[in-house]
């Protein structure tokens, strides 16, 4: 289901606008997705195991996931503020002037990124407690949700497809949360919060790197422009999160798991 959910946009694109239109937006969809697919491969390898040999004590499986996931997002969400902010010089970079027509392809569904960092951990949840059966009715929710937004957007091209793609993942990921964490011990305030810090860090660097675009940007090349966007974003973000947020030691603490958890 998630596999035909996935690719049915591609699939429907290649039929009714042809290689050029299905070229741009699977570009894109695929430099959005990459970041997302390996962190989850990365850390929910490690985080199945942890919660799996914990799910009989109900607060360390608690602190586990819950740690899981603020890594997550603590990595993800500035990828999707970056991604947003600075499409143009992404593309231009990564795939060349040729693909400068999927920059607002690539923009538009940057929010994704943000929704699979919330969802991925939620079946790292189901599957340790062995709530396969609900993992399968949400994937018979969503299926027909996607396929939908993408009917509705096929007559827009490229674009559409991609727009009603990204509304549609950010409107469900509320319900299928909720749904998800029903029963399992995680509070919902507790979940919500862990996206408080980050988000609130990525703000301001995003406004911070921003400026210091507008003020650099006709005179650079656009190399050395993204590298001192991301730079400066990555030096705004960790200070926020870092200081402003209070939180110094819980993610000095996530980012020592997640180093030594290859070697456990």
């Amino acid at each position: 289901m998630s596999y035909v959910t996935n690719n049915i946009d591609k699939l429907l694109l290649g039929r009714v606008w042809g290689t050029e239109a299905t070229g741009l937006y699977s570009r894109s969809f695929y430099l959005i997705n990459f970041p997302t697919e390996n962190l989850n491969v990365t850390i929910g390898e490690v985080a199945f195991a942890a919660l799996s040999r914990t799910k009989g004590d109900l607060d360390r499986f608690r602190r586990y996931f819950l740690k899981g996931y603020s890594l997550v997002v603590t990595l993800t969400l500035p990828l999707t503020v970056v991604c947003g902010l600075f499409a143009d010089d992404l593309i231009l970079v990564v795939l060349g002037p040729k693909w400068i027509g999927a920059v607002e392809i690539f923009r538009i569904l940057a929010p994704t990124i943000l929704v699979f960092a919330i969802s991925n951990p939620l079946g790292w949840l189901l599957n340790a407690l062995g709530l396969v059966r609900r993992g399968v009715y949400i994937g018979l929710f969503s299926a027909p949700l996607m396929i939908a937004g993408v009917l509705i957007g096929l007559p827009y091209g490229p674009h559409g497809v991609a727009l009603a793609y990204s509304t549609v993942m950010v409107l469900k990921v509320i319900p299928i949360t909720i749904w998800a964490l029903r029963g399992t011990g995680i509070r919902y305030r507790e979940f919500v919060g862990a996206l408080a810090n980050p988000l609130a860090a990525s703000v301001v660097a995003g406004g911070f790197a921003y400026a210091v675009h507008a003020l650099t940007a006709p005179a650079l090349s656009p190399v050395l422009r993204l590298m001192l966007d991301v730079g400066s974003f990555g030096v705004a973000y960790v200070a926020a999160l870092l200081l402003i947020a209070g939180e110094k030691a819980l993610y000095l603490d996530l980012f020592r798991a997640l180093r030594t958890a290859p070697s456990a």
